[in-house]
Protein backbone atom coordinates (compact mmCIF):
# COMPACT_ATOMS: atom_id res chain seq x y z
CA UNK A 1 0.00 0.00 0.00
CA UNK A 2 2.61 2.71 0.89
CA UNK A 3 4.25 1.71 -2.63
CA UNK A 4 1.09 2.36 -4.41
CA UNK A 5 0.48 5.53 -2.53
CA UNK A 6 4.19 7.08 -2.99
CA UNK A 7 3.60 6.05 -7.04
CA UNK A 8 0.52 8.45 -6.80
CA UNK A 9 2.59 11.55 -5.13
CA UNK A 10 4.98 11.58 -7.84
CA UNK A 11 1.91 11.89 -9.85
CA UNK A 12 0.95 15.28 -8.15
CA UNK A 13 4.42 16.56 -7.77
CA UNK A 14 4.49 16.28 -11.69
CA UNK A 15 1.20 17.75 -12.18
CA UNK A 16 1.95 20.39 -9.60
CA UNK A 17 5.43 21.28 -10.88
CA UNK A 18 3.08 22.89 -14.21
CA UNK A 19 3.15 25.98 -12.12
CA UNK A 20 6.79 26.70 -11.40
CA UNK A 21 7.42 29.41 -13.06
CA UNK A 22 10.51 30.03 -15.19
CA UNK A 23 12.37 33.19 -15.16
CA UNK A 24 14.72 35.42 -17.76
CA UNK A 25 17.71 35.80 -16.98
CA UNK A 26 17.99 39.59 -15.08
CA UNK A 27 21.52 40.58 -16.29
CA UNK A 28 21.10 39.83 -19.63
CA UNK A 29 18.44 42.57 -19.68
CA UNK A 30 19.28 44.92 -17.25
CA UNK A 31 20.21 48.26 -18.59
CA UNK A 32 19.49 46.85 -22.27
CA UNK A 33 16.54 48.55 -23.56
CA UNK A 34 16.61 52.18 -21.75
CA UNK A 35 18.90 54.26 -23.96
CA UNK A 36 20.99 53.60 -27.18
CA UNK A 37 23.60 55.94 -26.88
CA UNK A 38 24.32 54.40 -23.31
CA UNK A 39 24.95 51.04 -24.83
CA UNK A 40 27.54 52.32 -27.25
CA UNK A 41 29.03 54.10 -24.07
CA UNK A 42 29.21 50.25 -22.59
CA UNK A 43 26.44 51.60 -20.42
CA UNK A 44 29.13 54.29 -18.90
CA UNK A 45 27.11 57.44 -18.64
CA UNK A 46 26.72 57.53 -14.40
CA UNK A 47 29.05 60.69 -14.96
CA UNK A 48 27.97 61.60 -18.16
CA UNK A 49 24.11 60.81 -18.33
CA UNK A 50 22.15 60.91 -22.10
CA UNK A 51 20.21 63.40 -22.68
CA UNK A 52 16.38 62.98 -21.40
CA UNK A 53 16.93 59.46 -20.49
CA UNK A 54 19.54 60.80 -17.62
CA UNK A 55 16.43 60.23 -15.59
CA UNK A 56 17.04 56.57 -15.33
CA UNK A 57 21.07 56.58 -15.34
CA UNK A 58 21.74 59.86 -12.88
CA UNK A 59 18.80 62.72 -12.79
CA UNK A 60 21.18 65.33 -11.89
CA UNK A 61 22.19 65.20 -15.77
CA UNK A 62 19.40 67.01 -16.35
CA UNK A 63 20.37 70.29 -15.45
CA UNK A 64 23.06 70.07 -18.72
CA UNK A 65 19.49 69.93 -20.60
CA UNK A 66 18.75 73.80 -21.57
CA UNK A 67 15.46 75.01 -22.24
CA UNK A 68 12.94 72.49 -23.75
CA UNK A 69 13.68 69.07 -25.29
CA UNK A 70 11.50 66.22 -26.53
CA UNK A 71 13.47 62.69 -27.07
CA UNK A 72 12.13 59.67 -29.47
CA UNK A 73 13.76 56.60 -29.94
CA UNK A 74 13.52 52.94 -31.49
CA UNK A 75 15.14 49.96 -30.70
CA UNK A 76 15.38 46.78 -32.55
CA UNK A 77 16.50 43.52 -31.08
CA UNK A 78 17.61 40.46 -33.07
CA UNK A 79 18.54 37.23 -30.92
CA UNK A 80 19.21 34.06 -32.07
CA UNK A 81 19.27 30.65 -29.58
CA UNK A 82 20.14 27.39 -29.53
CA UNK A 83 20.09 25.00 -27.04
CA UNK A 84 21.66 21.26 -27.53
CA UNK A 85 20.39 18.28 -25.12
CA UNK A 86 22.25 15.02 -25.31
CA UNK A 87 22.38 11.81 -23.21
CA UNK A 88 25.40 10.67 -21.81
CA UNK A 89 26.67 7.23 -22.09
CA UNK A 90 25.46 6.10 -19.24
CA UNK A 91 22.25 7.76 -19.45
CA UNK A 92 19.33 5.75 -17.75
CA UNK A 93 16.22 6.70 -16.33
CA UNK A 94 14.20 3.25 -15.83
CA UNK A 95 15.10 1.45 -18.58
CA UNK A 96 17.85 0.56 -20.83
CA UNK A 97 15.89 2.01 -23.86
CA UNK A 98 15.57 5.50 -22.68
CA UNK A 99 17.82 7.01 -24.87
CA UNK A 100 15.35 5.46 -27.66
CA UNK A 101 12.31 6.65 -25.89
CA UNK A 102 12.77 9.79 -25.02
CA UNK A 103 11.98 12.40 -27.70
CA UNK A 104 14.49 14.83 -26.81
CA UNK A 105 17.16 12.96 -27.79
CA UNK A 106 15.65 10.42 -30.24
CA UNK A 107 15.53 12.33 -33.17
CA UNK A 108 12.28 12.68 -32.98
CA UNK A 109 12.31 16.92 -32.06
CA UNK A 110 15.10 19.33 -33.34
CA UNK A 111 17.61 21.47 -31.10
CA UNK A 112 15.93 24.61 -29.72
CA UNK A 113 17.40 26.97 -32.33
CA UNK A 114 14.66 29.60 -32.60
CA UNK A 115 12.12 31.47 -30.72
CA UNK A 116 9.57 34.62 -31.52
CA UNK A 117 10.03 37.97 -28.97
CA UNK A 118 7.29 38.62 -26.06
CA UNK A 119 6.59 41.61 -24.91
CA UNK A 120 3.59 41.69 -21.75
CA UNK A 121 0.17 43.76 -23.08
CA UNK A 122 -1.15 45.08 -20.17
CA UNK A 123 -5.06 43.17 -19.32
CA UNK A 124 -3.81 40.66 -22.11
CA UNK A 125 -0.95 38.54 -21.24
CA UNK A 126 2.44 38.08 -23.24
CA UNK A 127 1.90 38.44 -26.74
CA UNK A 128 4.35 37.65 -29.83
CA UNK A 129 5.96 40.28 -31.34
CA UNK A 130 4.79 40.77 -34.80
CA UNK A 131 7.76 39.66 -37.51
CA UNK A 132 8.78 42.93 -39.21
CA UNK A 133 10.99 40.41 -41.68
CA UNK A 134 11.35 37.18 -42.43
CA UNK A 135 13.70 36.90 -39.25
CA UNK A 136 12.49 37.51 -35.50
CA UNK A 137 13.17 41.20 -35.06
CA UNK A 138 11.45 43.16 -32.57
CA UNK A 139 10.74 47.11 -31.79
CA UNK A 140 10.99 48.31 -28.75
CA UNK A 141 9.67 52.05 -28.74
CA UNK A 142 10.78 54.63 -25.80
CA UNK A 143 10.22 58.60 -25.29
CA UNK A 144 10.99 61.43 -22.83
CA UNK A 145 11.06 65.39 -22.84
CA UNK A 146 12.94 67.73 -19.98
CA UNK A 147 11.47 71.15 -19.21
CA UNK A 148 14.15 73.63 -18.24
CA UNK A 149 12.39 77.64 -17.60
CA UNK A 150 14.19 80.43 -18.49
CA UNK A 151 16.81 81.45 -15.59
CA UNK A 152 15.82 78.41 -13.65
CA UNK A 153 18.16 76.11 -11.75
CA UNK A 154 15.44 73.67 -11.93
CA UNK A 155 14.75 71.32 -14.48
CA UNK A 156 11.56 69.15 -14.83
CA UNK A 157 11.66 65.66 -16.86
CA UNK A 158 9.79 62.40 -17.90
CA UNK A 159 9.95 59.78 -19.69
CA UNK A 160 8.64 56.08 -20.68
CA UNK A 161 10.99 53.17 -20.83
CA UNK A 162 11.50 49.31 -20.78
CA UNK A 163 13.40 49.03 -17.60
CA UNK A 164 13.50 44.86 -18.38
CA UNK A 165 11.91 42.70 -20.88
CA UNK A 166 13.18 39.12 -22.01
CA UNK A 167 10.97 36.35 -23.13
CA UNK A 168 9.88 34.06 -26.06
CA UNK A 169 7.65 32.10 -27.58
CA UNK A 170 8.54 28.78 -29.20
CA UNK A 171 6.87 25.47 -31.25
CA UNK A 172 5.26 22.70 -29.52
CA UNK A 173 8.08 20.30 -31.44
CA UNK A 174 10.44 22.34 -29.34
CA UNK A 175 11.58 20.45 -26.20
CA UNK A 176 11.88 24.13 -24.44
CA UNK A 177 8.35 23.99 -24.22
CA UNK A 178 9.00 22.50 -20.47
CA UNK A 179 10.54 25.13 -19.82
CA UNK A 180 8.51 27.41 -21.09
CA UNK A 181 6.61 27.49 -24.47
CA UNK A 182 5.67 31.09 -23.86
CA UNK A 183 7.54 33.12 -21.48
CA UNK A 184 7.88 37.02 -20.64
CA UNK A 185 9.20 38.91 -17.63
CA UNK A 186 8.39 42.83 -18.04
CA UNK A 187 8.78 46.05 -16.28
CA UNK A 188 8.13 49.14 -18.28
CA UNK A 189 8.36 52.50 -16.83
CA UNK A 190 5.38 54.53 -17.97
CA UNK A 191 5.63 57.58 -16.02
CA UNK A 192 8.96 59.11 -13.88
CA UNK A 193 8.44 62.41 -12.98
CA UNK A 194 11.85 63.90 -12.30
CA UNK A 195 13.53 66.99 -10.66
CA UNK A 196 17.18 68.31 -10.56
CA UNK A 197 18.56 71.15 -9.14
CA UNK A 198 21.93 72.85 -10.54
CA UNK A 199 23.30 73.58 -6.47
CA UNK A 200 26.08 75.83 -8.62
CA UNK A 201 28.17 75.89 -11.72
CA UNK A 202 30.20 72.57 -10.92
CA UNK A 203 27.40 70.30 -8.42
CA UNK A 204 23.94 68.91 -9.69
CA UNK A 205 21.54 66.83 -7.55
CA UNK A 206 18.28 65.39 -9.18
CA UNK A 207 15.57 63.02 -7.98
CA UNK A 208 12.98 60.60 -10.36
CA UNK A 209 10.29 58.88 -8.77
CA UNK A 210 9.55 55.81 -11.60
CA UNK A 211 5.88 54.26 -12.23
CA UNK A 212 5.67 50.99 -13.32
CA UNK A 213 3.99 48.00 -14.75
CA UNK A 214 5.38 44.44 -14.04
CA UNK A 215 4.15 41.80 -16.19
CA UNK A 216 5.01 38.08 -15.89
CA UNK A 217 3.35 35.55 -18.52
CA UNK A 218 4.12 31.86 -18.70
CA UNK A 219 2.75 28.61 -20.31
CA UNK A 220 4.39 25.29 -20.49
CA UNK A 221 4.08 22.02 -20.41
CA UNK A 222 5.56 19.51 -18.11
CA UNK A 223 7.61 16.48 -18.43
CA UNK A 224 8.98 14.47 -15.35
CA UNK A 225 11.45 11.79 -16.85
CA UNK A 226 12.16 9.61 -13.50
CA UNK A 227 12.24 6.03 -11.94
CA UNK A 228 8.79 6.35 -9.98
CA UNK A 229 6.83 6.69 -13.20
CA UNK A 230 8.61 4.43 -14.81
CA UNK A 231 7.79 2.23 -12.16
CA UNK A 232 4.44 3.24 -12.86
CA UNK A 233 4.16 2.38 -16.09
CA UNK A 234 6.11 -1.44 -15.87
CA UNK A 235 2.67 -1.88 -13.58
CA UNK A 236 0.88 -0.47 -15.60
CA UNK A 237 1.96 -2.54 -18.71
CA UNK A 238 1.59 -5.88 -16.48
CA UNK A 239 -1.96 -5.38 -15.33
CA UNK A 240 -3.58 -3.49 -18.53
CA UNK A 241 -1.60 -4.10 -21.64
CA UNK A 242 0.75 -1.98 -24.22
CA UNK A 243 0.12 1.60 -24.01
CA UNK A 244 -1.48 2.11 -27.18
CA UNK A 245 -4.42 -0.36 -25.71
CA UNK A 246 -4.74 0.24 -22.46
CA UNK A 247 -7.51 -1.56 -20.97
CA UNK A 248 -8.93 -2.96 -17.75
CA UNK A 249 -8.46 -6.58 -15.89
CA UNK A 250 -10.61 -8.96 -13.77
CA UNK A 251 -9.39 -7.01 -10.52
CA UNK A 252 -9.57 -3.46 -11.89
CA UNK A 253 -12.49 -3.34 -9.63
CA UNK A 254 -10.30 -3.71 -6.45
CA UNK A 255 -7.47 -1.43 -8.04
CA UNK A 256 -7.59 0.12 -11.02
CA UNK A 257 -4.41 1.97 -12.78
CA UNK A 258 -5.58 1.85 -16.25
CA UNK A 259 -7.67 4.64 -17.09
CA UNK A 260 -4.95 6.45 -18.90
CA UNK A 261 -1.11 5.59 -20.03
CA UNK A 262 1.24 8.04 -17.63
CA UNK A 263 5.20 7.03 -17.92
CA UNK A 264 8.43 9.05 -17.58
CA UNK A 265 7.97 10.71 -21.29
CA UNK A 266 4.89 11.45 -20.73
CA UNK A 267 2.70 14.99 -20.52
CA UNK A 268 0.23 16.00 -17.82
CA UNK A 269 -0.62 19.06 -19.62
CA UNK A 270 -0.03 22.70 -20.05
CA UNK A 271 -0.65 25.45 -17.35
CA UNK A 272 -1.01 29.33 -18.05
CA UNK A 273 -0.23 31.83 -15.71
CA UNK A 274 -0.68 35.65 -15.97
CA UNK A 275 0.29 38.33 -13.48
CA UNK A 276 0.70 42.15 -13.45
CA UNK A 277 1.44 44.56 -10.77
CA UNK A 278 -0.40 47.96 -12.78
CA UNK A 279 1.59 50.08 -10.21
CA UNK A 280 4.93 49.47 -8.31
CA UNK A 281 7.29 52.33 -7.47
CA UNK A 282 11.12 53.30 -6.92
CA UNK A 283 12.94 56.65 -6.60
CA UNK A 284 16.43 57.60 -7.94
CA UNK A 285 18.87 60.17 -6.37
CA UNK A 286 21.75 61.07 -8.33
CA UNK A 287 24.80 63.24 -8.23
CA UNK A 288 27.14 65.00 -10.64
CA UNK A 289 29.79 66.84 -9.33
CA UNK A 290 32.55 68.78 -12.07
CA UNK A 291 35.60 68.24 -10.26
CA UNK A 292 37.82 70.00 -13.05
CA UNK A 293 37.15 71.12 -15.93
CA UNK A 294 38.42 67.94 -17.39
CA UNK A 295 37.41 65.56 -14.73
CA UNK A 296 33.37 65.18 -13.47
CA UNK A 297 32.42 62.60 -11.23
CA UNK A 298 28.56 60.80 -10.83
CA UNK A 299 26.98 58.83 -8.42
CA UNK A 300 23.34 56.96 -8.73
CA UNK A 301 21.67 54.88 -6.57
CA UNK A 302 17.85 53.02 -7.57
CA UNK A 303 15.98 52.14 -4.62
CA UNK A 304 14.40 48.54 -4.83
CA UNK A 305 11.10 48.00 -5.17
CA UNK A 306 7.92 45.91 -3.98
CA UNK A 307 6.06 43.99 -6.41
CA UNK A 308 2.55 42.50 -5.87
CA UNK A 309 1.04 40.56 -9.13
CA UNK A 310 -2.27 39.59 -9.54
CA UNK A 311 -3.94 37.50 -11.93
CA UNK A 312 -4.87 33.81 -12.80
CA UNK A 313 -3.28 30.21 -12.96
CA UNK A 314 -5.34 28.19 -15.11
CA UNK A 315 -4.04 24.39 -15.61
CA UNK A 316 -5.53 21.86 -18.04
CA UNK A 317 -4.62 18.29 -18.21
CA UNK A 318 -4.25 15.36 -20.71
CA UNK A 319 -7.34 13.29 -21.14
CA UNK A 320 -4.35 10.48 -19.85
CA UNK A 321 -4.24 12.08 -16.84
CA UNK A 322 -7.42 12.86 -15.39
CA UNK A 323 -9.08 9.58 -16.37
CA UNK A 324 -6.55 7.61 -14.96
CA UNK A 325 -7.59 9.31 -11.52
CA UNK A 326 -11.19 9.07 -12.36
CA UNK A 327 -11.07 4.86 -12.68
CA UNK A 328 -8.81 4.63 -9.90
CA UNK A 329 -11.22 6.34 -7.43
CA UNK A 330 -13.84 4.15 -8.52
CA UNK A 331 -12.12 1.25 -7.27
CA UNK A 332 -12.10 -0.28 -3.88
CA UNK A 333 -9.14 0.08 -2.95
CA UNK A 334 -9.05 4.06 -4.54
CA UNK A 335 -12.76 4.96 -2.94
CA UNK A 336 -10.96 3.51 0.64
CA UNK A 337 -7.81 5.57 0.64
CA UNK A 338 -8.41 8.40 -1.84
CA UNK A 339 -9.55 11.04 0.20
CA UNK A 340 -6.93 9.83 2.73
CA UNK A 341 -4.05 10.95 0.41
CA UNK A 342 -5.44 13.80 -0.83
CA UNK A 343 -5.74 12.24 -4.40
CA UNK A 344 -7.24 14.48 -7.51
CA UNK A 345 -10.53 14.02 -8.54
CA UNK A 346 -9.58 13.62 -12.03
CA UNK A 347 -10.13 17.03 -12.91
CA UNK A 348 -9.87 18.25 -16.26
CA UNK A 349 -9.16 21.70 -15.65
CA UNK A 350 -8.24 23.46 -11.92
CA UNK A 351 -8.17 27.59 -12.38
CA UNK A 352 -6.90 29.96 -9.37
CA UNK A 353 -6.37 33.28 -9.09
CA UNK A 354 -2.91 33.60 -8.28
CA UNK A 355 -0.53 36.36 -6.52
CA UNK A 356 3.25 36.82 -6.97
CA UNK A 357 5.31 39.32 -4.32
CA UNK A 358 8.89 39.79 -4.23
CA UNK A 359 11.33 42.33 -4.35
CA UNK A 360 12.55 44.23 -7.65
CA UNK A 361 16.22 45.14 -6.98
CA UNK A 362 17.72 47.95 -6.04
CA UNK A 363 21.44 49.12 -7.95
CA UNK A 364 23.93 51.57 -7.58
CA UNK A 365 26.22 53.10 -9.90
CA UNK A 366 29.62 55.14 -9.95
CA UNK A 367 31.48 56.50 -13.33
CA UNK A 368 33.89 59.52 -13.73
CA UNK A 369 34.21 61.16 -17.02
CA UNK A 370 37.55 62.48 -18.11
CA UNK A 371 38.25 64.44 -21.01
CA UNK A 372 42.12 64.83 -21.59
CA UNK A 373 41.66 66.45 -24.54
CA UNK A 374 39.26 69.06 -26.75
CA UNK A 375 38.21 65.84 -28.68
CA UNK A 376 38.70 63.13 -26.57
CA UNK A 377 35.89 61.54 -23.61
CA UNK A 378 36.75 58.86 -21.72
CA UNK A 379 34.07 57.19 -19.52
CA UNK A 380 34.72 54.79 -16.59
CA UNK A 381 31.53 52.98 -14.61
CA UNK A 382 31.09 50.07 -12.08
CA UNK A 383 27.35 49.02 -11.41
CA UNK A 384 25.78 46.82 -8.62
CA UNK A 385 22.86 45.24 -9.03
CA UNK A 386 21.21 43.33 -5.94
CA UNK A 387 20.01 40.10 -7.62
CA UNK A 388 20.80 38.04 -4.38
CA UNK A 389 16.83 39.82 -3.42
CA UNK A 390 15.70 36.89 -5.60
CA UNK A 391 15.73 33.85 -3.63
CA UNK A 392 12.80 32.42 -4.39
CA UNK A 393 9.30 33.07 -5.95
CA UNK A 394 6.35 32.00 -4.47
CA UNK A 395 2.95 31.83 -6.03
CA UNK A 396 -0.61 31.58 -3.89
CA UNK A 397 -3.11 31.04 -5.05
CA UNK A 398 -7.11 32.06 -2.95
CA UNK A 399 -7.53 28.11 -2.92
CA UNK A 400 -6.57 24.83 -2.27
CA UNK A 401 -4.82 23.23 -5.32
CA UNK A 402 -5.41 19.19 -5.41
CA UNK A 403 -2.02 18.80 -7.03
CA UNK A 404 -0.46 20.75 -4.73
CA UNK A 405 -2.27 19.46 -1.56
CA UNK A 406 -0.84 15.93 -2.19
CA UNK A 407 2.65 17.04 -3.62
CA UNK A 408 3.58 18.41 -0.26
CA UNK A 409 4.08 14.99 1.05
CA UNK A 410 7.35 14.80 -0.67
CA UNK A 411 7.70 17.90 -1.36
CA UNK A 412 7.07 19.70 1.83
CA UNK A 413 9.81 22.29 1.24
CA UNK A 414 8.30 23.80 -2.24
CA UNK A 415 4.56 22.95 -2.26
CA UNK A 416 1.37 23.22 0.06
CA UNK A 417 -2.16 23.48 -0.41
CA UNK A 418 -1.95 26.90 -2.20
CA UNK A 419 1.05 27.64 -2.42
CA UNK A 420 4.19 26.56 -5.29
CA UNK A 421 7.82 28.04 -4.59
CA UNK A 422 10.93 28.52 -7.49
CA UNK A 423 14.08 28.15 -6.26
CA UNK A 424 16.22 30.83 -7.62
CA UNK A 425 19.06 31.76 -5.97
CA UNK A 426 20.54 34.70 -7.92
CA UNK A 427 23.46 36.66 -7.21
CA UNK A 428 24.29 40.14 -6.84
CA UNK A 429 26.75 41.80 -9.34
CA UNK A 430 29.40 44.17 -9.93
CA UNK A 431 29.74 45.20 -13.89
CA UNK A 432 32.77 47.69 -15.26
CA UNK A 433 31.63 49.52 -18.09
CA UNK A 434 34.15 51.93 -20.76
CA UNK A 435 33.31 54.33 -22.97
CA UNK A 436 35.22 56.46 -25.44
CA UNK A 437 33.45 59.50 -27.34
CA UNK A 438 35.39 61.34 -30.04
CA UNK A 439 34.75 64.62 -31.44
CA UNK A 440 35.13 64.53 -35.34
CA UNK A 441 33.68 67.96 -35.89
CA UNK A 442 31.00 70.38 -34.35
CA UNK A 443 28.25 67.89 -35.75
CA UNK A 444 29.76 64.65 -35.47
CA UNK A 445 30.82 62.34 -32.39
CA UNK A 446 31.94 58.95 -32.41
CA UNK A 447 31.35 56.26 -29.59
CA UNK A 448 32.78 53.09 -28.56
CA UNK A 449 32.02 51.23 -25.61
CA UNK A 450 32.74 48.07 -23.67
CA UNK A 451 30.85 46.29 -20.34
CA UNK A 452 31.54 43.45 -18.62
CA UNK A 453 27.79 41.61 -17.56
CA UNK A 454 28.60 38.90 -14.66
CA UNK A 455 26.78 36.12 -14.28
CA UNK A 456 23.48 36.61 -11.72
CA UNK A 457 22.43 32.97 -12.02
CA UNK A 458 23.80 30.33 -9.93
CA UNK A 459 24.96 27.05 -11.93
CA UNK A 460 23.31 24.96 -9.40
CA UNK A 461 19.97 26.68 -10.46
CA UNK A 462 20.49 27.44 -13.86
CA UNK A 463 17.69 26.89 -16.31
CA UNK A 464 17.87 25.37 -19.79
CA UNK A 465 17.48 28.81 -21.71
CA UNK A 466 19.81 30.42 -19.00
CA UNK A 467 22.24 31.13 -22.18
CA UNK A 468 23.87 34.08 -21.33
CA UNK A 469 26.63 33.58 -18.40
CA UNK A 470 29.22 35.83 -18.21
CA UNK A 471 29.74 38.29 -21.22
CA UNK A 472 30.59 41.48 -22.80
CA UNK A 473 28.95 43.81 -24.15
CA UNK A 474 29.63 45.74 -26.96
CA UNK A 475 28.70 48.82 -28.58
CA UNK A 476 29.05 51.73 -30.90
CA UNK A 477 27.31 54.91 -32.36
CA UNK A 478 27.47 58.22 -33.31
CA UNK A 479 25.79 61.29 -32.95
CA UNK A 480 24.88 63.82 -35.46
CA UNK A 481 23.92 67.40 -34.66
CA UNK A 482 21.16 67.74 -37.38
CA UNK A 483 20.91 71.30 -36.82
CA UNK A 484 21.23 73.77 -33.86
CA UNK A 485 18.37 72.14 -32.17
CA UNK A 486 18.37 68.84 -33.45
CA UNK A 487 20.54 65.50 -32.68
CA UNK A 488 20.55 62.13 -34.08
CA UNK A 489 21.83 59.41 -32.30
CA UNK A 490 23.03 55.87 -33.87
CA UNK A 491 23.67 52.90 -32.22
CA UNK A 492 24.56 49.04 -32.99
CA UNK A 493 24.86 47.03 -29.83
CA UNK A 494 25.98 43.03 -29.81
CA UNK A 495 26.92 40.34 -26.76
CA UNK A 496 26.95 36.63 -26.54
CA UNK A 497 27.67 34.03 -24.20
CA UNK A 498 26.98 30.31 -23.44
CA UNK A 499 26.66 27.99 -20.46
CA UNK A 500 27.41 24.38 -20.00
CA UNK A 501 24.77 21.91 -17.34
CA UNK A 502 26.15 18.45 -17.57
CA UNK A 503 24.05 16.07 -16.23
CA UNK A 504 22.55 16.43 -12.50
CA UNK A 505 24.22 19.84 -11.65
CA UNK A 506 20.74 22.35 -12.03
CA UNK A 507 17.85 21.21 -9.45
CA UNK A 508 15.95 23.63 -12.37
CA UNK A 509 16.80 21.78 -15.59
CA UNK A 510 18.67 18.00 -15.27
CA UNK A 511 18.78 16.45 -11.54
CA UNK A 512 17.88 12.74 -12.19
CA UNK A 513 16.40 12.15 -8.45
CA UNK A 514 13.26 10.58 -7.10
CA UNK A 515 12.10 13.83 -5.65
CA UNK A 516 13.35 16.25 -7.99
CA UNK A 517 10.10 15.77 -10.61
CA UNK A 518 8.72 19.38 -10.71
CA UNK A 519 11.50 21.02 -11.94
CA UNK A 520 13.59 18.88 -14.04
CA UNK A 521 12.57 17.89 -17.57
CA UNK A 522 15.76 17.13 -19.02
CA UNK A 523 16.81 15.05 -16.23
CA UNK A 524 20.57 13.06 -16.26
CA UNK A 525 20.67 15.11 -20.37
CA UNK A 526 23.70 17.47 -20.66
CA UNK A 527 23.00 20.94 -21.65
CA UNK A 528 24.85 23.06 -24.15
CA UNK A 529 22.92 26.90 -24.66
CA UNK A 530 23.66 29.52 -25.75
CA UNK A 531 22.31 33.44 -27.13
CA UNK A 532 23.57 36.22 -29.03
CA UNK A 533 21.92 39.66 -29.06
CA UNK A 534 22.04 42.56 -31.79
CA UNK A 535 20.53 45.77 -31.18
CA UNK A 536 20.20 48.60 -33.54
CA UNK A 537 18.65 52.17 -33.50
CA UNK A 538 18.10 55.24 -33.62
CA UNK A 539 17.13 58.46 -31.06
CA UNK A 540 16.44 61.62 -32.10
CA UNK A 541 16.49 64.51 -29.73
CA UNK A 542 14.97 68.30 -30.96
CA UNK A 543 14.90 71.34 -28.73
CA UNK A 544 11.35 73.23 -28.65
Amino acid sequence: MHFTQRRFFWHFIMLAGLVLPYTTSAQLTNNLMIDGSALSMGNAVTADPPKVHSIHYNPAGLTRLKGRHLSVATTFVYSKVHTKWTAPDDYRIFASDDRERNPIVNGTWDDHNEQQGVLYVPGHGGKVIPKILPIPIGALPGWGFSINPPGSKFTFANAAYFQMAGGGDVENDDPMKYTALRNVMQRFTYLSPTVAYEVNDRLSIGLSIGLNHHGLYTRKRALSPNMLPGINEMIQDALCGPPDDRHGFALSFIYNPCGGNIGPFDEPGTVTIDLEDKLSTHWTVGVLWDATDWITLGVNYQSESNVKMVGTMDMQFNADWYNYYRQYRQSIYGALNADQFNTPHGLARERAKASLEFTFPQKFDIGISLKPHPRWKINIDAHWVDWSVWDQFEIHTDRDIEAFAAAMILRFDIFRPNLAKSQQHFKSTWSLGVGVEYKVNDRLKLRFGMENRPDSIDDAYAQSNAGLSDTILFGAGAEYKWDPESTMDFYVAYLESSRDIPANTSINANTDSLLNLATNPYAGLDIETGMSLLMWGVKYTKQW
